[in-house]
């Protein structure tokens, strides 16, 4: 694991990374960008963190008690207990029984947080969901509009075709339209949220086991949905 990282540590590594292609050229995750855009949207809004301006802008208007970005030992003792691969294969599904599980500690974060920095409950994220389809005024129509806008396309396979916006991933459930998708983890913690926005359909997945087992539920249940959806009458 890398160690905590600071605001300073932030800006510095930020002026030793090179402007690889234009932007808006092709994607690329970055931790780095992340974190910078929460450092920046913090900056703007006068907050002196990323976490004052969540707390203060989204998770008490929406009553997301249980969402947090730094961890206690309080906190720590109600979370679920994460569990890895001892090969280190998480993009691997193992069958069960072949593969020993061990338990591995919470990640403490630093300052500087934007990516895989924020602790929830399915119960927080589902006041989230319904927020950004539409039942309430706390995020406004154009802040849904940046959120879901795609900003680039990227191949993820040699025919899947995705498009990515600020944070949603955009790709299509065959028939069933539009589907965005965020995930994130920290090690033996993952969590996959998707929207289907046409058909007010959305669906959240917590597990503390596989990376593709988690994928694979919550994209499983969305599927499942989505059909039974169309058959109804």
């Amino acid at each position: 694991l890398s160690p905590p990282q600071s605001v300073e540590d932030l800006l510095e590594g930020l002026a030793k990374t090179p402007h690889v292609h234009p932007v808006g050229e092709r994607y690329s995750y970055s931790g780095l960008g992340t974190a910078l855009a929460a450092y920046a949207l913090a900056q703007a809004g006068g907050y002196p963190t990323f976490e004052a301006a969540l707390a203060e802008e989204v998770l008490m208007p929406l009553g997301m008690r249980n969402t947090f970005v730094r961890t206690s030992d309080d906190r720590d003792a109600e979370m679920a207990t994460p569990y890895a691969f001892t090969n280190n294969k998480y993009n691997q599904m193992c069958p069960l029984g072949t593969e020993e599980y061990y338990r591995i500690p919470p990640i403490t974060y630093g300052t500087a947080i934007g990516s895989s920095g924020l602790t929830s409950t399915t119960g927080d994220l589902a006041l989230y969901l319904s927020a950004i389809m539409g039942e309430n005024d706390t995020i406004t129509l154009q802040a849904k509009d940046i959120l879901f806008s795609p900003n680039v396309e990227f191949l993820y396979t040699d025919e899947l075709v995705y498009q990515m916006g600020p944070t949603w991933r955009m790709g299509h459930f065959g028939r069933y339209g539009l589907v965005y998708q965020h995930t994130g983890y920290n090690v033996g913690h993952h969590a996959s949220v998707l929207v289907s926005d046409e058909h007010d359909i959305g669906v959240i997945a917590l597990t503390n086991g596989s990376y593709r087992a988690n994928r694979r539920l919550a994209a499983d249940v969305m599927l499942k949905l989505l059909q039974d959806h169309h058959r109804a009458p």
